[in-house]
């Protein structure tokens, strides 16, 4: 049986025990738009999870950040259980936006040669984050500007493993 973006949308908010104005009046407070115009309603949620409209990008954004799941949850052809158990969200998942790039991130997730990660340098006046690779037991970075610098593995933290990303359209 294929299971639908709209089912999947509604059971995830049923396994977080919200109503479709919680969810909505919950997306609206966490991701407040500047100008108002994308204020999410009780009425949009309802014909999302009935397949009447598709949420724009920058809903299903807002959606899979709030839950920490990643945006293939919500797209993905693979049917889900509607047991007690259904859609179990991981908090070891988050999202990360740096310049023009959403990032899903793992903290769960062995940072082994081959993985991109993600890292916070320690900085003069605040902490940067950065994505990196393995490189000779060291840390590569890659700076805002594109230059690389190579640290040793205790001048960072790492903040988890990119599992996927995404660039934001302007």
């Amino acid at each position: 049986m294929e299971t639908g973006f709209g089912q999947r949308i509604k059971a995830i908010r049923k396994n977080n025990k919200m109503t479709m104005e919680e969810l909505a009046d919950q997306l609206n407070k966490v991701f407040p738009d500047e100008d108002k115009s994308n204020l999410l309603a009780k009425g949009t949620i309802s014909k999302w999870e009935n397949e009447k409209a598709k949420p724009s990008f920058h809903s299903m954004m807002k959606f899979c950040k709030y839950f920490k799941i990643s945006l293939d949850c919500l797209t993905s052809d693979e049917p889900i259980e509607t047991s007690e158990k259904d859609v179990v969200i991981s908090k070891n998942l988050t999202y990360l936006e740096i310049g023009k790039t959403t990032y899903h991130v793992n903290k769960n997730i062995e940072f082994k040669s081959g993985n991109t990660g993600l890292f916070k340098i320690p900085d003069t006046e605040n902490e940067v984050i950065r994505k990196g690779q393995i490189f000779d037991g060291n840390i590569l970075l890659t700076e805002e500007k594109g230059e690389q610098n190579l640290y040793k593995s205790n001048e960072v933290e790492l903040i988890g493993v990119v599992v996927s990303k995404e660039i934001k359209m302007i």
